[in-house]
């Protein structure tokens, strides 16, 4: 009897014994989920910075007015290896001549020249006013280039953006009958580097010609020009102006045709 009391005893130790570390393991279990359930994770926010691309998206959705000019240099050894400059600008663009003759003068001082008389048919149809961008061999172009990286290695941005100054003009008159159509282009003319040349693609004819005692190139063009058919250019008396009056596919008028046009503009 005294050996089963004692196995009695023992075992309702044993029993006491482990729901007393059953309750102290659920007690801290239950303090542990308490502690998890108070406890709120912090997360860390990363700050990166905007990529280049990311950065010339944002300031183009600025949309340009007429007559404004964007400029943009990326400093980067991979996006721009060249180092080139990007000009992006809104021309001044008017249905009216006189409208566009009035403009013109306010911007450059300068009057709108137009032929003095057209094939029969050809009607008015635009006037588009384009600023004068550095030319990309030319001296000024490097100057601002030079200004803009320098600025950017001061400051350490990767790209920059400035609002550049319209100078200078050049124009370019629209005149339709039909499907038919005469560009009169006329601008500052551009002083190319020494040794540097405008160059010929295939397929381009090129004949000199003398228009009023003014010299004169007119160009057949090839099938690397788009919807260009012919080309008649030539310089004003100084040579500070260049002229260029193109025609399209569609357009039926000769080589005499187009001289006919720009006898009006060349003085004897």
């Amino acid at each position: 009897m005294r050996m089963n009391v004692k196995a009695v005893i023992a075992g309702m130790s044993l029993v006491l014994l482990m729901g007393t570390a059953s309750g102290a393991a659920g007690a801290a279990s239950s303090s542990a989920q308490k502690k998890s359930k108070g406890t709120v994770p912090v997360v860390q926010s990363v700050q990166t910075e905007p990529s280049i691309q990311q950065l010339i998206d944002k300031e183009n959705t600025v949309k340009l007015q007429s007559g404004e000019i964007r400029l943009t240099y990326i400093n980067h050894a991979k996006v721009n290896p060249d180092e080139t400059l990007d000009f992006r600008y809104m021309p001044y663009r008017f249905a009216n001549i006189s409208e566009a003759a009035k403009k013109l003068l306010a911007l450059t001082g300068k009057s709108l020249e137009e032929p003095g008389s057209l094939p029969e048919g050809f009607v008015f149809q635009e006037a588009v006013l384009d600023p004068v961008i550095p030319f990309f061999l030319g001296a000024d172009y490097k100057k601002l280039k030079d200004q803009l990286k320098a600025e950017a290695v001061a400051s350490g941005k990767k790209v920059i953006f400035k609002k550049y100054k319209w100078t200078g003009g050049q124009v370019m008159l629209t005149y339709t009958k039909g499907a038919e159509r005469i560009r009169l282009h006329s601008g500052p003319t551009v002083d190319l580097p020494a040794g540097v040349t405008y160059a010929s693609l295939p397929g381009d004819k090129a004949e000199d010609l003398i228009i009023n005692g003014r010299e004169a190139v007119y160009t057949l063009f090839g099938p690397h020009h788009n919807d260009l058919k012919a080309e008649l250019t030539w310089a004003s008396e100084d040579g500070s102006q260049t002229y260029k009056l193109t025609v399209n596919h569609s357009s039926s008028l000769a080589k005499e045709e187009l001289e006919a046009i720009a006898a009006t503009l060349i003085t004897p």
